[in-house]
């Protein structure tokens, strides 16, 4: 049995008074258990994620920036955070630096770019992402392009898939709907495959 021993101090020149406290015992015959605790389903971390929007006339305020809402709406269904956002021209220079950023500074285990996969002379988008990555995927930028229901600029999309450090690039269409469509057709892979370049674990907690 553990006592505890409280000092006080007794009025002026009577010395100290020592009170010792004992715990209640307790009745024989009864026995307190813990209830089971459930197990925790919580995942051991969340994939964050930047969104960079390639757009000329979104980026001089001719139209607002649609696409990014659509993207956090699709990344909601999963284990995604979105911790950056940036709207930046269809200029290749602005582009390799956002990623560069993202990628070798922040980490960010996810970075989605919207816009400038097309075939115009200002879609530039899979060049810089090109010069940046250090292994491409195509099965999930095929997978993208060949989602069922997909528009025409989806299949048009030049989009690339690749890592570069920890970091999975992923480059969708700029139409809010084409862009949802071709992240929805990787979505359920994304989590495996951040799991394989980061050696991180996304499986719930035992």
């Amino acid at each position: 049995m553990v006592t505890t021993d409280l000092i006080f101090p007794r009025p002026e020149g009577t010395g100290l008074e020592v009170w010792t406290l004992r715990p209640r015992r307790q009745p024989r015959g009864v026995h307190i258990t813990r209830a089971p605790q459930p197990r925790s389903t919580k995942l051991r971390f969340m994939i964050r994620v930047g969104i960079l929007s390639v757009s000329d006339g979104a980026a001089r305020g001719l139209h607002p920036d649609a696409t990014h809402l659509t993207l956090r709406k699709a990344l909601a269904k999963g284990p995604f955070e979105v911790a950056a956002y940036e709207l930046v021209a269809q200029e290749s220079a602005q582009i390799k630096r956002v990623l560069r950023l993202w990628a070798d500074r922040e980490g960010y285990e996810l970075i989605l770019s919207a816009g400038g996969t097309g075939l115009s002379p200002r879609d530039n988008t899979p060049e810089a992402t090109r010069e940046l990555l250090e292994r491409e995927v195509p099965g999930l930028a095929e997978q993208m392009r060949s989602s069922i229901g997909a528009s025409p600029l989806v299949t048009l999309s030049r989009g690339l898939v690749g890592t570069r450090g920890q970091s999975l690039i992923v480059n969708l269409p700029g139409e809010p709907e084409d862009a949802r469509t071709a992240l929805e057709a990787i979505l359920s892979l994304l989590p495996k495959t951040i799991e394989m370049i980061t050696g991180k674990a996304l499986t719930p907690q035992r």
